[in-house]
Formats: C-alpha cells, structure tokens, sequence
C-alpha cells in the first residue's frame, strides 16, 4: 500500500469521525425545535379555546414523544396558558403564552 492511499484513508476517516457526531447533533436539536414548534401552536389554540375562569391542568400524551402538561390561569387582565415537557435531549422546557380577554 503506498502512502498517498494511506494518507487519504485517514483524511476520509477523519471527516467521518468529526462529521457523524455532527450530524447527530444537528438532528437532535431539529427535534427539539420541531417539538417546540408544535407545542407552541397546540398551546395557542387550546388558549384559544379556554374561556373558563377556573384554573385548569390538561396533559396531552399525542402531540409529541414525551407528555405536555398545559396550565392555564385567569387574572384579571390576561389568561396565561404554559406548557412544561421533557424534550427528546430529556432537558425540561416550559413556555407560557398569554392572551387578553375578549
């Protein structure tokens, strides 16, 4: 075996190597957007559709790989609805929308 061939199966494994976790990385974060994105607009529509003035936590099990627990309480100027989950890199995330009443 000659020493270009050599050289060059080492730059191709190097790149592979740096290239691969990389990738892995990328796709991972893809999915926390993703879930993210969903859970930002099923969160937008149940507070849309909350109108009581009770506090209220719903745990929705189908939107995503992992249960969303939604809360929604009423002041006396806004409805503020949050939303808690594990997401795929198991590290909790909590986002809170607020709408004013109508």
């Amino acid at each position: 075996m000659n020493i270009e061939a050599l050289v060059a199966a080492i730059v191709f494994l190097c790149l592979i190597l740096t290239l691969m976790p990389l990738y892995t990385q990328l796709r991972l974060e893809n999915e926390v957007l993703a879930d993210k994105r969903i859970v930002i607009h099923q969160l937008y529509e149940e507070l849309l559709l909350h109108s009581s003035t009770d506090p209220m936590v719903v745990t929705k099990e189908e939107w995503i790989r992992n249960p969303v627990t939604l809360k929604f309480k009423q002041t006396s100027s806004y409805l503020k609805g949050c939303a808690t989950w594990k997401n795929v890199k198991k590290n909790n995330e909590r986002l809170c929308l607020y709408a004013s009443k109508s």
